[in-house]
């Protein structure tokens, strides 16, 4: 198989900060990115062309102080 022709993505992040104290807040973040890769193959008599979809969704959790 031979990736060619590039690929297209992008990223959302969304995050929210809780103040627990004067000096201290925990944070939370949703990020999702997702993205395309069009690859081709060769290995057949006809050439075949498709899209493979790539995607992660991630949860942080932080505290600051």
């Amino acid at each position: 198989y031979e990736v060619s022709k590039g690929t297209l993505g992008s990223t959302l992040d969304v995050g929210y900060d809780i103040r627990i104290s004067d000096k201290t807040f925990i944070g939370f973040k949703l990020s999702f990115s997702g993205g395309v890769v069009k690859i081709t193959s060769s290995d057949l008599p006809i050439s075949d062309e498709y899209n493979e979809s790539l995607a992660s969704i991630n949860l942080s959790v932080g505290l600051r102080f």
